[in-house]
């Protein structure tokens, strides 16, 4: 599996083919004028290019691996791949990491940050967020050959696990390179490995253990971890297959599956998550004509957790303005959970003599199942922890059924101008369902240990809506002369919203979204390109804002807790039933420039930097028009300051606001744009790499700010700015508000490669990698007034602004495989150590002011350091 990540301008907009171009040279290495290239491939694909007069050659190909003139050339997707026939092509490495596709983007993209963090395994089970540059991870769009693969409910959560051993190429694209591309952010495109021109086959087994294991867990101060964090026992198994069938077609088939036991931290030692992962992947190809090819494939996976299950669509639960904001990581401890992701794609491509054209129908299926067990549910509001049952259970379904096409024709002129356009489009149409339920008694929440408040809902709640998205896109590669070359670009987007029972779309949006780009490879340079982009991006319409005009929707009424069974006078209400959408509600955009250069200090070493700056603008939140700000009344308290103690140097005056106890429980809130609710993020991204020899090596630093108010709160649904939440309902919400968001780790670097040691045929692979801490804001807790306890920012989130971040992080990865021929194929044995150093850093730390806040205690530790072992047999 290879990690290509698109920075240039010369990537292109379709759907799973890319672009090779390059340079015939003769045994002398001088370029060879009106040469005939062979390029044969799988399913049979047979086909003659020639080079121009200079020697050079271009050609669209589907994804895959071929053969030109017998030379091995990948042809990366979506991608601009360049060759020099004179040159084989390296195989592509393995480095040490985990084995989920977070873990991939974590360790070697270079503006990547993930949640959870997956640097030794632990969290394989989990479908993790990521964002980059810090960026909301809400504008995140993953795909499964070119077909979408997001939470339609909540774009930017993956509605796919993908095997990543199954997979030939994964492909991110931002910045740049979403100048020709199609998508409304961050792409990040999946590509299933095809069969070869000869049958292989592979096994493979990983294993790890508590034998295996470090600890680094320390002896005094472990704030609210009980044990510490390992596998008990991991195996990871596999097959995979593949090879022709007949003249004109192929097939490859992976099935694999992972069983471990592991510690849960948060709980008393003797409590373990026990988990299942299963993957299974087929692709075939048939070639009907020399012109034309038809594939089928199916990618499926299923994750089974015994505790530490998280419900779908908990934003729903999260967004009301008195809810705590479950900060604990893992998920709730009592919570079984089952998910089973399906995808079926079929797709038909046509092949001119000098372009492609390509059709693709996805359909998808996702069951988000976390289950409810009974007995009364319990949350504290300071720190979000549950006792007894799951304050939430979601049988969720998210179907998606798509239709996309693309053509690409072959460079055309104008005089001396040249175009490669890029053409397509597509329907969408996609159906979030979620089946909520709740204790039968409802939840009672906590402040400090005693009850304040009970939760009855009007669970169970079963909601399903409709998004039809048509979109229309077309870009152009422009070469002009003296190394000049341009991007131009336009997507349509037309989007429709509705829910089941109602009458008519809540939200239409039309949006047209124009990118260009520009690359200049300056004359007499050494090498040197300039880069420079502008998009403006919109974001997809979201199941989650269609709630609001749902009254069926999960809603719920907030009670001061009297008693067993007796609650007090109604303090709040949320949710669907008291909810409206604007009719003039706007589409979400931003506005994103880049500007950078890069150089090619040599044939194989390169390096370049680009900085960006993002404004997200017409930002979604709701409003309480039921009880407005001015139903609040400024009331002056004091704050400890972050020893927790008053009366010392460090207490101050805070303003928070009181509630008019004639207002409580008339909650009507309104989804609108608010005025002036934007979000900017500002940074550089740098990077270098060079192959010397047997020595490969990449590296990267990336430096990101972003700024502008997020919902109340530290965790993944509250801090951010690309989820609807708590944010404006009531004046509280605002305090403090504005400063980094969750994803924003202000600095990152990377570095990971490879070197095969000059004797014993011995790979070593190493991946190295930093961040700042998890930025988060103290928590106060306020009291005594009408509305009943509630936590407030005493600071903003982040620092050096004032407010806090967790300790810095720290990572190194270390591999090494050697493989041995056999007389029947062969065999490889690999270990990987990660966390070689048994680095301890508080990943996460308490929130809450008290006389313990300045210890900073963790709530979650880096993984410790553990050893796996595995053997490949390749036949």
């Amino acid at each position: 599996m290879a990690l290509v990540l698109g920075a240039s301008l010369s990537a292109s907009g379709q759907l799973t083919t890319g672009i090779v171009e390059g340079i015939l040279r003769d045994s002398q290495g001088r370029p060879v004028s009106g040469g005939s290239i062979a390029v044969t491939g799988g399913a049979g694909f047979s086909s003659t290019i020639h080079t121009d007069a200079e020697g050079k050659f271009s050609v669209i190909l589907p994804y895959g691996n071929f053969r030109f003139s017998g030379v091995a050339v990948f042809v990366a997707p979506l991608q601009t791949s360049h060759v020099d026939l004179t040159e084989s092509q390296p195989g592509a490495p393995v480095y040490p990491e985990a084995f989920s596709l977070a873990a991939a983007l974590l360790s070697r993209e270079p503006s990547s940050v993930t949640e959870p963090l997956d640097f030794t395994g632990l969290n394989d089970n989990r479908l993790a967020v990521e964002s980059q540059r810090g960026i909301s991870w809400t504008d995140t769009r993953y795909t499964l050959q070119g077909i979408d693969a997001t939470d339609s409910y909540q774009p930017g959560l993956p509605m796919i696990l993908p095997n990543v051993e199954a997979m030939q190429d994964i492909v991110v694209r931002s910045a740049f390179s979403q100048s020709p591309s199609d998508n409304s952010g961050t792409s990040v495109g999946l590509f299933l490995s095809e069969g070869d021109t000869a049958w292989h086959a592979t096994l493979s087994s990983m294993n790890s253990g508590s034998a295996l294991s470090s600890t680094n867990l320390p002896v005094a101060d472990r704030g609210f971890l009980q044990q510490r964090e390992y596998f008990n026992r991991l195996t990871r198994d596999g097959l995979d297959i593949g090879g022709p069938i007949g003249k004109r077609a192929d097939i490859f088939a992976s099935a694999w599956g992972q069983w471990s036991s592991q510690t849960e931290p948060l709980q008393a030692p003797g409590n373990n998550d026990r988990s299942r992962s299963l993957f299974a992947n087929a692709r075939g190809r048939v070639r009907i004509t020399d012109k034309d090819q038809f594939e089928a494939l199916y990618v499926g996976s299923r994750i089974d957790l015994s505790n530490g299950g998280t419900p779908a669509a908990l934003e729903a639960l999260t967004g009301n303005r008195m809810a705590p904001s479950f900060t604990l990581p893992g998920g709730f401890f009592s919570q079984p959970e089952v998910d089973h992701l399906d995808f079926v794609q079929a797709a038909w491509t046509h092949e001119f003599v000098d372009g492609v054209l390509q059709v693709r129908y996805g359909y998808s299926t996702a069951h988000l199942d976390s289950l409810l067990p009974s007995g009364q549910s319990s949350t504290e509001l300071l720190t979000g922890a549950v006792t007894g049952a799951p304050p939430l259970g979601n049988f969720a379904i998210r179907t998606r059924q798509s239709i996309q096409s693309a053509w690409q024709p072959g460079i055309f002129s104008t005089g001396p101008i040249h175009h490669r356009i890029t053409a397509g489009g597509g329907f969408t149409a996609s159906s979030p369902r979620n089946r909520f339920s709740v204790p039968s008694s409802g939840d009672v929440i906590t402040a400090n240990g005693v009850p304040a408040f009970l939760l009855e809902f009007n669970a169970p709640a079963d909601t399903t809506a409709s998004i039809g998205t048509f979109s229309g896109y077309v870009a152009d590669h422009v070469n002009l002369a003296y190394g000049l070359a341009l991007d131009l670009g336009g997507l349509l987007d037309v989007s429709r919203g509705s829910v089941t029972g109602q009458s008519g779309n809540l939200i239409a949006w039309n949006s047209l979204s124009p990118r260009a780009g520009l690359a200049w490879n300056v004359p007499h340079s050494h090498g040197v390109v300039l880069l420079a982009s502008y998009s403006r991006l919109y974001s997809p319409l979201a199941g989650r804002y269609l709630d609001f005009g749902n009254p069926a929707a999960l809603s719920g009424s907030e009670y001061q807790w009297i008693a067993p069974g007796q609650p007090g006078p109604l303090l709040m209400r949320f949710g669907g039933a008291y909810s409206s959408i604007s009719p003039s509600l706007r589409q979400p955009y931003s506005d994103r420039i880049n500007v950078g250069a890069e150089v090619a200090v040599t044939r194989r070493t390169s390096a370049g930097i680009h900085l960006f700056r993002v404004d997200e603008k017409d930002r979604i939140a709701a409003l309480d028009v039921g009880v407005p700000s001015q139903d609040y009344s400024p009331v002056s308290i004091v704050d400890p300051g972050p020893d927790g103690i008053t009366g010392t140097f460090d207490d101050r005056q805070l303003t928070v606001y009181a509630q008019n106890p004639a207002t409580l429980g008339q909650d009507r809130y309104l989804l609108t744009n608010p005025a002036g609710l934007r979000m900017q993020n500002t940074g550089f991204v740098a990077d270098a790499k060079t192959q010397w020899r047997s020595l490969t090596l990449n590296a990267s630093f990336v430096a990101e700010k972003s700024y502008g108010p997020t919902n109340p709160g530290n965790g993944l649904f509250a801090n951010d700015p690309g989820v609807v939440g708590s944010l404006f309902l009531d004046p509280n919400t605002a305090i403090n508000a504005a400063n980094r968001s969750f994803v924003d780790r202000a600095y990152v670097g990377k570095i990971y490669g490879t070197y095969r040691l000059p004797w014993g045929g011995v790979e070593l692979a190493s991946v190295a990698d930093y961040m700042d801490g998890l930025p988060f804001a103290r928590e106060l807790l306020v009291t005594g007034l009408p509305q009943g306890p509630f936590l407030v920012a005493a600071t903003v989130r982040g620092s050096p602004e004032g407010g806090n971040r967790a300790e810095h992080v720290m990572n190194w990865n270390l591999g090494i495989r050697r493989a041995f021929k056999l007389r029947f194929g062969s065999i490889t044995g690999r270990a990987q150590i990660l966390n070689v150093a048994n680095a301890a850093h508080k990943i996460q730390e308490s929130d809450i002011t008290s006389q313990a806040f300045n210890l900073r205690l963790p709530v979650a530790l880096q993984s410790p350091r553990e050893v796996s072992l595995g053997v490949i047999y390749t036949f």
